[in-house]
């Protein structure tokens, strides 16, 4: 309200405090996005061809999970992370379809991990190991202070295999300091 009791609305674009009183607010009771100005694109305009896109949404999105991946995780599809993204039909909506798309980026760089991990294996793949004398190993285990428990034993014979084998080796050892 401005200081005649009249409905205005802020315009970030004044000093600060200062209230645009060109514009009545009126309480619909829907949630309704707020774009920043950028590289000159007024937030107006956006919001209007946003909201004339948001009924072409469907026919230009298809969704590209499979169904299993939605239900599994609890995911909303992609065109409607589009439309609550955009127009949230409610503040939980809204949650779902930051989910989502937290989800989607989360892949992706899974994804790319992937790619780049068989890439690379399939560059090095006939790479030549230097054998290393299993013995040695033995020798280093019998210098040790303590007994290695069985799981520990095993991981040393899993990785003593796998470093003779033709391609490189991607393990992640991990373990707890015992007492």
């Amino acid at each position: 309200m401005n200081s005649d009791g009249e409905p205005s609305t802020f315009d970030p674009c004044l000093p600060a405090g200062r209230l645009q009183s060109s514009t009545k607010i009126y309480n619909s009771g829907r949630i309704f996005p707020i774009y920043s100005e950028l590289m000159g694109i007024s937030p107006g305009w956006f919001a209007q061809k946003m909201r004339l896109l948001m009924d072409k949404v469907d026919a230009i999105f298809d969704e590209y999970l499979p169904s299993e991946f939605i239900d599994k995780f609890k995911l909303i599809g992609v065109q409607e992370t589009i439309k609550e993204m955009h127009y949230p039909t409610s503040f939980e909506k809204q949650k779902e379809a930051n989910l989502r798309i937290f989800f989607d980026r989360l892949l992706r760089i899974q994804l790319y991990a992937l790619i780049n991990r068989s890439t690379y294996q399939i560059n090095k793949t006939n790479m030549e190991h230097e054998i290393i004398d299993r013995n040695i190993v033995k020798e280093i285990m019998a210098t040790l202070p303590f007994e290695l428990t069985n799981a520990q034993k095993k991981v040393i014979k899993h990785i003593t295999e796998n470093i003779h084998e033709p391609k490189p080796m991607l393990r992640l050892l991990q373990g707890d300091v015992g007492s």
